[in-house]
């Protein structure tokens, strides 16, 4: 019933992930020419801990992107890396080089095991045992791009297992326990046959919530679907930072398009004002460039530019300086759109703790132009929940890669 390549497939990642990072360490050690035996020592010790972080990280799931997943270690082990220095400082002297190490190891180090993981990620073979038979379970698991079995009721399960020896086994009710199975999938589960709930498997595949596989635990909770407090904090400090910053930089240019596009857009404020919905459904005045005229309605010269240059929004930096915004999350929605939402679908209220971002996961997910509340929601529940710097981090990048594309 376990599948063969299950145990070295892992004991092979995890030696090979311990190899990649002695390399990394002490290839740039090399190259620094701290080549003695001191340095060394040091570079395998720091791959070692660098290692051992990653292990803390915990195996990460086929369908997750390995590159987030060694974003996120080469944060633990740099900072685990830099606490072994920090404690040698106290008892003799670091010399810069250290730190230097450090930096570029852990760095070499997340991408070497990301290529290592990568290589590795590949989806088991075998069929897909589908437990129920709800179409969405259906859609799903078709995606997945492997032969299908479908079992409509659970009596049937322990004949299907034994007859077909599935990779996985995907239910679609809620509580596998009142149909007294629950014992049975975790024996498969132990086994080695991957073991998912409808809703967790799209959650996986589409890295978005799955609305309709929500239970009704999920809609009472307090907690379900709120941000992490500890996450947010370190969100504001970063993200206030890189808005100033921004602000700083950028300051010429948005006073010179805010003053073209103004004059363009005929009597009114030099910004556009729109009253949104912010961090706890508290109103606030989102600021954008004026793109249209004011009697008229329609674009004006410099307002196709600024829209084709994507930068409507760029006076949003004003707002996270303000701390009405974040650099990262959910988009800022109109105040009466807002209001008229949280009545007609359940779980969008939890969409205002957090404050809203200049840039979010539904926004570097959703085709341009898509009005979709539902789908929106479903990305913007999943950063809620699995809100991180990492997670911010890719979103920078599918911003950046997506803006490449598109002005390619």
């Amino acid at each position: 019933m376990r599948p063969k390549n299950k145990r070295p497939r892992r004991l092979e990642r995890i030696l090979l992930n311990l190899v990649v990072c002695l390399f990394a360490f002490v290839l740039p050690a090399v190259i620094l020419g701290l080549t003695d035996l001191d340095w060394l020592g040091l570079a395998s010790v720091m791959a070692l801990v660098f290692w051992v972080g990653a292990q803390m990280q915990g195996a990460s799931h086929s369908e997750r992107s390995p590159w987030v997943v060694a974003i996120e270690r080469t944060w633990v082990g740099a900072g685990l890396n830099l606490l072994l220095l920090a404690g040698l400082a106290y008892m003799t002297a670091v010399e810069p080089a250290a730190f230097l190490l450090v930096i570029v190891g852990s760095v070499l180090a997340g991408i070497f095991c990301g290529l290592v993981n990568a290589r590795l990620s590949r989806k088991v073979s075998g069929p897909v045992l589908l437990l129920g038979d709800a179409p969405l379970g259906v859609s799903i698991v078709g995606d997945l791009n492997q032969a299908v079995i479908a079992v409509g009721d659970s009596s049937g399960l322990a004949g299907a297992v034994a007859a077909q020896r599935p990779a996985r086994i995907v239910f679609s009710f809620p509580d596998p326990a009142a149909r007294g199975i629950s014992d049975e999938l975790l024996q498969y589960r132990a086994a080695g046959i991957e073991v998912d709930h409808m809703a967790d498997l799209y959650e996986k595949l589409y890295l978005r919530v799955c609305m309709e596989g929500l239970a009704p635990a999920d809609l009472l909770s307090s907690t379900a679907f709120s941000a992490s407090r500890p996450i947010m904090a370190l969100q504001a400090t970063y993200s206030n930072l890189l808005g100033l910053a921004l602000l700083i930089a950028l300051f010429p240019v948005l006073a010179l398009v805010s003053l073209v596009s103004g004059f363009a857009a005929g009597r009114g404020p030099l910004l556009e004002r729109v009253e949104c919905a912010g961090f706890q459904a508290i109103p606030f005045a989102r600021l954008r460039f004026r793109t249209r005229h004011a009697i008229r309605g329609r674009l004006t010269w410099i307002g196709r530019v600024i829209e084709w240059l994507g930068i409507t929004g760029l006076p949003q930096v004003i707002n996270i300086v303000r701390g009405e915004m974040a650099m990262f999350g959910p988009a800022p929605v109109r105040k009466e759109f807002a209001d008229a939402l949280v009545k007609r679908i359940p779980l969008y209220a939890r969409r205002f703790s957090t404050r809203p971002g200049l840039l979010g996961w539904a926004q570097v997910h959703m085709p341009r132009g898509v009005p979709e509340a539902t789908l929106q929601l479903e990305y913007d529940l999943y950063y809620i929940k699995e809100c991180s710097p990492s997670l911010d981090f890719e979103i920078l990048l599918r911003a950046l890669l997506r803006t490449r594309r598109r002005h390619a």
